[in-house]
């Protein structure tokens, strides 16, 4: 099923807007896990690098600077059809 998973730039965008920070203990214990994730680069403001990384059920993270920051947005539900019940 992840070979369909394929966030665009929109959908990236907002996730990373909607989310909330969490911690790492509760991005691993609380969030919900999805084998599907899609990465990528972005480019900050003055020029810094940063590697991010999106779950489909909506969990993710930025590292910048090699330390990482943990976000959960569970009504993010990237590649589920709005309406669509939590798999």
């Amino acid at each position: 099923p992840c070979a369909t998973f394929r966030p665009g730039e929109d959908q990236i965008r907002a996730f990373f807007a909607r989310a909330k920070r969490v911690s790492q203990r509760a991005f691993l214990h609380e969030t919900d896990w999805s084998a599907c994730y899609a990465t990528g680069t972005l480019f900050l403001r003055g020029g810094a690098e940063a590697s991010w990384t999106v779950q489909r059920f909506g969990a993710g993270y930025l590292k910048i600077d090699g330390a990482p920051y943990y976000f959960d947005c569970s009504s993010c539900r990237l590649g589920v059809p709005v309406g669509a019940a939590k798999p």
